[in-house]
């Protein structure tokens, strides 16, 4: 398999594909709560897409172990909520068939990322994902 894929397009797709940004940061709040630290929602939803690591060093101006590992179960819980933002099934699938090489990004653990290349069902239309520790391609076209 060659490492190129030819013209494509990345999309994330947290906030972009998927209707995710609010949950995230509903989901670091609860979060920072469960490890006794704060900070206002608004600050939090500011730096949803950067890695949890770097979030939280940015918003509290310390780490919190506890925090960092308290979010994912937090997100887990809201994940029943996600939606995929109108005709995002469609276009994934209309740059398919026009021969783009279509890739799909998250800076959120894998874990999170199968439920919401579930929600897309646009699984043959994907030719890779990228998530924060895991790169995968699904097949190259010829």
């Amino acid at each position: 398999m060659s490492d190129r894929l030819g013209p494509g397009v990345l999309f994330d797709v947290d906030g972009t594909l998927a209707d995710t940004n609010y949950l995230h940061t509903l989901a670091w709040s609860r979060a920072l709560r469960d490890a006794d630290e704060w900070a206002p929602m608004n600050a939090i939803h500011r730096l949803i897409g950067m890695g949890g690591d770097q979030l939280v060093l940015t918003l509290l101006g310390h780490e919190s172990q506890a925090a960092t590992q308290a979010r994912p179960s937090r997100y887990k819980e809201l994940m029943g909520d996600v939606r995929v933002f109108p005709g995002a099934h469609d276009l994934l699938w209309r740059l398919h068939g026009e021969g783009l090489t279509v890739v799909v990004a998250t800076s959120a653990p894998d874990q999170e990322l199968g439920p919401l290349l579930e929600l897309l069902d646009a699984d043959e239309a994907i030719d890779a994902t990228t998530s924060r520790r895991r790169r995968r391609i699904f097949q190259a076209r010829p």
